[in-house]
């Protein structure tokens, strides 16, 4: 869907411009007819023809309030676009956009250790503000750079919060195979792989954490290379394709690609991206601890990072499986054979041209 500049929804939201487009939504900026003021107007363009649950659960959502967090929502409904029905969302206005956008679009800046401690104690507080809040007791489930909005002094706020929860209202369910993949603890890529009587597996999310610090501390994300493809007739109807990547390769040291990053910052990033997430902090509070103290080097050395889960199922079937498996039964001296024949037929050919 598109909506058109100047287009007004519900009688009091005039769109100005397009600020961004997520799988699950859409972003504009609007203009409030009401009070001339400008705001954000987030659509979940998968989340047709939500209505009951969607309004339950964004009064909820707009009564929070708490630091680094974008909230409270200044109000929520239902719009009809091409006779389907279309919840939105309208929040605060952030003129700097998102912490990605200090960077390019494809790569990311190096931050300093004041910049990363800057950004990331702020955010670490928003979280802390999601985890630690009664009246939600949900975990966030896609942190990632686009989800960071920074103000007009360049403070950053968690933006998102609630939004794959409200999408899934009706499931019931606290963990699936959802989220940003780059992002996404290994476990959530396997169906029996995490602890599913925890109510509140802040692992999860603190694994996100561990990936953004590693982006800005390197200029690089691991296991980058994502794809995602339908298996319909699969519990999870999307499954990563390169997902044997996040679980089956080991985790390259953060000093690997960047030799001056301190080494307690990477202790931090390596236990927060922990492959078996019983070895990975378990609370947002053990985290901001040790990030408290990244210029203090007397630390013990987290070598766990790169251990499985115990009890860890086959693979799931991948592009990436797929290829191993093909280069393991091609027969080589076919393709050579077809080769040698291929150039006994051409040469005849020209020879025979030739001749003629």
């Amino acid at each position: 869907m598109e909506l058109k500049i100047n287009q007004v929804i519900d009688s009091r939201y005039k769109i100005i411009s397009k600020e961004g487009k997520g799988a699950t939504s859409l972003v504009y900026k609007v203009l409030d007819l009401t009070n001339n003021a400008f705001k954000a107007l987030k659509i979940l363009t998968t989340a047709k023809n939500v209505d009951v649950a969607f309004k339950k659960e964004a009064g909820i959502l707009s009564s929070l309030n708490f630091e680094h967090y974008v909230t409270p929502i200044d109000d929520f409904g239902i719009f009809t676009f091409e006779n389907e029905n279309y919840p939105y969302m309208v929040l605060e206005f952030y003129p700097n956009k998102t912490i990605q956008n200090i960077a390019s679009t494809n790569t990311y800046l190096l931050f300093s250790n004041n910049e990363l401690e800057y950004y990331f104690k702020r955010i670490l507080l928003g979280l802390k503000g999601i985890h630690d809040n009664q009246v939600t007791k949900m975990i966030h489930k896609d942190l990632k750079p686009q989800n960071i909005l920074l103000d007009a002094k360049w403070d950053p706020f968690i933006a998102d919060f609630g939004i794959s929860q409200v999408l899934q209202t009706e499931k019931n369910t606290l963990i699936e195979a959802s989220g940003t993949p780059k992002y996404m603890a290994p476990e959530l890529f396997l169906e029996n792989n995490y602890d599913k009587n925890i109510n509140q597996p802040y692992y999860i999310d603190i694994y996100a954490i561990g990936v953004m610090l590693y982006a800005y501390s390197t200029g690089m994300i691991p296991f980058e290379n994502f794809d995602v493809i339908d298996y319909p007739e699969q519990t999870h109807k999307k499954e990563i394709a390169t997902r044997d990547l996040n679980l089956w390769m080991d985790l390259v040291k953060p000093s690997v690609y960047n030799p001056e990053i301190n080494r307690a910052l990477e202790n931090v990033i390596l236990r927060a991206m922990a492959k078996d997430y019983h070895k990975r902090y378990q609370t947002l509070n053990e985290l901001m601890d040790d990030f408290d103290q990244i210029d203090n080097n007397n630390f013990k050395p987290f070598e766990d990072y790169n251990t499985r889960p115990k009890n860890i199922e086959k693979p799931l079937v991948t592009y990436v499986s797929k290829f191993n498996r093909f280069l393991k039964i091609f027969n080589w001296k076919w393709l050579v054979m077809m080769i040698l024949i291929l150039l006994v037929i051409v040469f005849g050919f020209a020879l025979v041209i030739n001749l003629v």
